[in-house]
């Protein structure tokens, strides 16, 4: 089962890595973040997710949050400048694990000017005083989208548009960026018609690119062996 098969691939700090490690390694996750939430979401959409892997998840998310709303890439990248896949990958998982989670990624946004800022807090700058423009993650309307739908909420209008349209339309070139309109589609594909239509056409696409769905982008994306590989289904 993939809850057991993942074992394999997940770290010290609980995150889910693309390679092999021991249990004892740290820090060797990479977007640990956005990993562990596509197991959450693995499981979901297999009808396979306990309280216990809830419970999994939201441990292994505190390590990654010093200030409550802010996302860390990991216990042990305290201060990096996180980024937008690894935000992603934080909805989905409060989504299915924990909605209050999301809900303070918005107010944390609200309170910080839009500027989720890992290297300064409450800043828009970097420490050398340049504008952080990394940290700006309302620049992407999806996204703030997303963190709405995921804490409950309805986003206004302009941002249930660009939503749906961004996933209908959105690339299959790179493996990456199909993960992460896969991990979308968990929150936002069943709240509105157009959301409806929008993952409808969306898997149309993704068949007309990858003939075994994600299963074959996953094979794309990690090595073989990893258990995404084996049980992400569409």
């Amino acid at each position: 089962m993939l809850r057991y098969d993942i074992l394999n691939y997940t770290d010290a700090d609980g995150l889910v890595a693309p390679n092999k490690c021991a249990s004892t390694d740290r820090g060797v996750s990479g977007n640990g973040v956005l990993y562990t939430a596509e197991l959450v979401a693995i499981l979901a959409s297999r009808g396979e997710l306990l309280d216990s892997d809830k419970d999994r998840w939201r441990a292994a998310m505190k390590g990654c949050m010093v200030v409550p709303g802010l996302v860390e890439r990991g216990p042990t990248k305290i201060g990096d400048q996180e980024g937008p896949d690894d935000y992603v990958g934080y909805a989905v998982g409060a989504f299915l694990c924990d909605p209050d989670a999301a809900g303070a990624v918005i107010q944390r946004a609200w309170d910080w000017n839009g500027f989720l800022n890992n290297e300064v807090h409450g800043s828009t700058r970097h420490p050398d005083g340049s504008i952080n423009w990394s940290a700006f993650l309302i620049r992407q309307p999806a996204l703030v989208a997303l963190y709405y739908y995921a804490a409950g909420k309805k986003p206004i209008v302009p941002l249930r548009m660009f939503s749906a349209l961004s996933l209908a339309l959105s690339g299959f070139s790179d493996p990456g960026n199909v993960m992460l309109s896969w991990m979308r589609m968990q929150v936002v594909g069943e709240q509105d018609w157009m959301h409806r239509l929008a993952s409808w056409i969306w898997k149309k696409r993704l068949r007309s690119s990858y003939p075994n769905g994600m299963q074959d982008v996953a094979a794309k994306y990690f090595q073989a062996g990893h258990p995404f590989v084996q049980y992400w289904q569409d």
